[in-house]
């Protein structure tokens, strides 16, 4: 196991998800942290991007999956980042935060906030020998 981490804090996206017809209509912001741990020690040494995981490319993942599609809930969209980064980037683990600040409760709330976290053999497809 290692313990290295590429992190991709706070990205906003004006998207089209939740359970409620108006929420699905109108839209609204929401919020996206990333993480992605596996070792970072071949990039640290060679200082190449063609070592690492591009920021671009996880950046370009997620805004397609956050904007591009549409979900009830916003553990699905976790759900979902998650597996389409460990099918792409050779992570041992992605965690996934999806903050939703537009809330329908009774009181005072800056946001909801759902983490999804999961290891990389969770989605890996099979080899075929």
């Amino acid at each position: 196991m290692h313990n290295d981490f590429i992190r991709l804090k706070g990205m906003r996206f004006f998207a089209y998800h939740g359970v409620d017809e108006s929420e699905r209509e109108t839209g609204q912001m929401f919020e996206v942290d990333v993480e992605l741990r596996g070792c970072l020690r071949i990039p640290g040494r060679s200082d190449r991007l063609t070592d690492t995981w591009d920021f671009n490319g996880i950046y370009r993942l997620v805004n397609e999956t956050v904007t591009n599609e549409r979900f009830n809930l916003i553990e699905a969209l976790a759900e979902a980042l998650c597996e389409r980064l460990l099918n792409r980037f050779p992570a041992e683990e992605v965690r996934a935060a999806v903050r939703k600040p537009q809330l329908s409760v009774p009181g005072i709330l800056s946001c909801a906030e759902v983490e999804v976290v999961r290891e990389g053999g969770e989605y890996r497809k099979p080899e075929v020998v």
